[in-house]
């Protein structure tokens, strides 16, 4: 509903114009989109899976031995195969977003395998491109609730994203980390934006994701985790640039596991993503 005020030629006030218009309609195609956006991705995942464990059974030379010429074909159809199946994921997760359905498997886990596995996943990517993986985990952090494969993917967004915009001969720094409940003041930002911080009302794991590339205009902080946000520097082409899902689907994971997520960051200073998860009480 829309109203504005009418005025008479003496600016007397003469009265109020409603536009009213209905959403309902609108609303139900876009729910039907996101519906078989669903449906699509779910039997896309069917065959990317049989096709990764294939690989896999290639790669790891259980049928038989490989040269080092096949080796290397192989580990390029692997990295295909996984961006491939990235890309279907995240628009089967913004399908889930649009109904409200994202689909979380919790259960209590040591929160360094998925940080791990994320990780493993892009070291031939930061290779490719001379850039150093610069990991400070902790060892034996406390076990959280969560859903193990969600949070790989948040480690595999951050990291891909610094990658895509950190030069060659870059670094990026990656650190898990235990954060006392009396020290939450100091991580948090002031700004009172970070959404749920409420909710963390005790020790919390830290996971820092920082880079030294271009950094994030201003004009960009606030909405860089918004749908269809493209681009976090001046500098970003369009191959870069991506599909502006990664950082959204980000933050509604790790929303919905109840934590806080947020992004520091100057130009020409690299940025820093930080995401907060409560751990198991």
């Amino acid at each position: 509903v829309n109203g504005s005020a009418v005025f008479s030629g003496s600016s007397s006030f003469a009265g109020t114009v409603l536009c009213i218009k209905d959403l309902r309609e609108a609303q139900q195609r876009e729910q039907i989109i996101s519906e078989n956006l669903s449906f699509a991705s779910h039997e896309l995942l069917t065959p990317i899976t049989a096709i990764k464990n294939a690989l896999d059974l290639l790669s790891g030379q259980r049928l038989g031995d490989l040269s080092q010429e096949q080796q290397k074909f192989l580990q390029l159809a692997s990295r295909n195969v996984e961006r491939l199946n990235n890309v279907v994921t995240a628009i089967l997760d913004l399908s889930q977003m649009e109904i409200r359905t994202l689909a979380l498997q919790l259960e209590e886990l040591d929160v360094m395998e998925p940080v791990k596995r994320g990780l493993a996943t892009l070291e031939g990517l930061a290779q490719e491109k001379g850039i150093k993986l610069r990991k400070q985990l902790q060892e034996e952090c406390p076990k959280i609730l969560a859903d193990g494969d969600r949070l790989r993917q948040v480690v595999y967004n951050l990291v891909h994203n610094a990658i895509k915009f950190t030069p060659e001969g870059g670094n990026i720094y990656v650190s898990l980390e235990v954060v006392p409940k009396a020290k939450l003041s100091e991580i948090l930002p002031e700004d009172g934006e970070v959404k749920f911080k409420d909710r963390l009302d005790g020790d919390s794991i830290l996971l820092t994701v920082a880079d030294d590339g271009e950094g994030i205009p201003l004009a960009h902080l606030k909405s860089i985790f918004a749908k269809f946000h493209q681009g976090q520097g001046p500098s970003a082409d369009q191959k870069a640039r991506g599909r502006g899902l990664g950082l959204a689907i980000v933050r509604t994971i790790v929303e919905a596991h109840g934590g806080a997520v947020w992004v520091e960051s100057e130009p020409d200073e690299g940025s820093t993503f930080r995401v907060l998860l409560p751990k198991l009480s």
